[in-house]
């Protein structure tokens, strides 16, 4: 199968409760005629329902599921078909992500910081997208990105994409939104949520003025803007060697760990 687009909604409003509550779109299309087994990677979090949405836009039950608390499989009947880019299973799930073994990858909450660094250098594959979302985890399978947020004010989701909308909602709670078009694997997939500040800025680059955009908390704006004073320039160098900047947005989110190359955010 090929994935064709991840859109992952995050109930983050009571992270820090440890509830983290999720769902998911994925977008799917067989590459192999008769392909009737959609495996996906889920690290140690509860499947809580799975709904197949066919072609039409229906929901299909001609298909069952098992969960083993890494491995989600889902079998589909042999009439159904799956030749549309328009079919899409909808995954629900909750629990709370892990930190990888190493305690460098994977999900982390820290000093008010909650945020995913995509690699896992004790789990196998070193990849580790599937420690927050249900996903074909590895470096080859590339796909675009829809994240949605809700959280509670004042923490604030910096996330990958061009750009975030953000949504008032009842009382306290934010919805931000954002999309990443360009396709890339499920490390390079990242939220990081914190009482934020956002720094925005523009540069002038090869293929036209690219958004710039840097997260840290209030205490931290005065270092972030030092520690960024020659990134502009570092753009043209890099640029001038070696070909345009490919990515909508240049990012950075300040984490208590990193360095993380996410798309757009580095953490």
């Amino acid at each position: 199968f090929n994935i064709l687009h991840y859109q992952i909604n995050l109930d983050l409003t009571a992270i820090a409760n440890q509830i983290f509550k999720a769902d998911a779109k994925i977008f799917f299309q067989p590459l192999i005629a008769g392909a009737n087994t959609l495996n996906l990677d889920l690290h140690l979090l509860q499947v809580d329902s799975v709904n197949y949405i066919n072609a039409s836009g229906q929901s299909d039950t001609n298909f069952s599921y098992q969960y083993n608390d890494s491995l989600l499989s889902v079998h589909f009947n042999a009439n159904v078909n799956l030749s549309s880019n328009q079919d899409y299973l909808h995954i629900y799930y909750s629990g709370y992500p892990k930190i990888d073994a190493s305690n460098w990858g994977g999900f982390h909450a820290d000093q008010g910081y909650y945020y995913n660094l995509g690699v896992g250098f004790a789990s196998n594959p070193h990849t580790f997208g599937r420690a927050w979302f249900p996903c074909y985890d590895n470096f080859v399978e590339k796909s675009t990105y829809a994240l949605s947020v809700k959280s509670r004010t004042p923490l604030l989701p910096m996330l990958i994409g061009d750009s975030i909308a953000r949504y008032p909602l009842l009382g306290d709670t934010i919805l931000s939104t954002s999309f990443l078009s360009e396709e890339i694997p499920t490390y390079l997939a990242s939220f990081a949520l914190a009482n934020y500040q956002f720094l925005e800025d523009t540069v002038q680059g090869v293929n036209g003025i690219k958004s710039m955009l840097r997260a840290a908390k209030a205490g931290d704006t005065a270092n972030l803007k030092a520690s960024f004073q020659n990134l502009k320039a570092t753009l043209h160098a890099f640029e001038e060697y070696f070909g345009a900047y490919q990515w909508p947005r240049i990012g950075y989110a300040a984490t208590t760990v990193g360095a993380m190359e996410h798309a757009t955010s580095i953490h």
